[in-house]
Protein backbone atom coordinates (compact mmCIF):
# COMPACT_ATOMS: atom_id res chain seq x y z
CA UNK A 1 0.00 0.00 0.00
CA UNK A 2 2.81 2.40 0.84
CA UNK A 3 4.49 1.67 -2.49
CA UNK A 4 1.33 2.69 -4.34
CA UNK A 5 1.18 5.86 -2.25
CA UNK A 6 4.76 6.75 -3.21
CA UNK A 7 4.11 5.94 -6.86
CA UNK A 8 0.94 8.01 -6.99
CA UNK A 9 2.80 10.99 -5.56
CA UNK A 10 5.03 11.00 -8.65
CA UNK A 11 2.24 11.11 -11.23
CA UNK A 12 2.35 14.39 -13.15
CA UNK A 13 0.68 15.76 -16.24
CA UNK A 14 1.43 19.01 -18.06
CA UNK A 15 -0.84 21.25 -15.97
CA UNK A 16 -1.19 19.69 -12.55
CA UNK A 17 0.79 17.99 -9.82
CA UNK A 18 -1.08 15.03 -8.38
CA UNK A 19 -0.60 14.67 -4.65
CA UNK A 20 -1.57 11.38 -3.07
CA UNK A 21 -2.99 10.91 0.39
CA UNK A 22 -3.73 7.48 1.78
CA UNK A 23 -5.52 5.95 4.73
CA UNK A 24 -6.04 2.30 5.67
CA UNK A 25 -8.55 1.60 2.90
CA UNK A 26 -7.91 3.90 -0.04
CA UNK A 27 -5.58 6.26 -1.86
CA UNK A 28 -6.87 9.64 -2.96
CA UNK A 29 -5.25 11.70 -5.71
CA UNK A 30 -5.64 15.45 -5.40
CA UNK A 31 -4.91 17.81 -8.27
CA UNK A 32 -2.70 20.75 -7.36
CA UNK A 33 -1.73 23.43 -9.88
CA UNK A 34 1.99 23.59 -10.55
CA UNK A 35 3.36 26.91 -9.36
CA UNK A 36 5.55 27.62 -12.39
CA UNK A 37 4.28 25.72 -15.44
CA UNK A 38 6.73 27.53 -17.74
CA UNK A 39 9.75 26.16 -15.85
CA UNK A 40 10.72 22.69 -14.68
CA UNK A 41 12.03 23.82 -11.30
CA UNK A 42 8.88 23.26 -9.25
CA UNK A 43 8.15 19.96 -11.02
CA UNK A 44 11.64 18.54 -10.44
CA UNK A 45 11.64 19.63 -6.80
CA UNK A 46 8.40 17.76 -6.17
CA UNK A 47 9.56 14.58 -7.89
CA UNK A 48 12.91 14.21 -6.16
Amino acid sequence: MYFLYELANKVIDSNYNFKATCDDKSIVLQKEPIISPETNDSIVDQIT
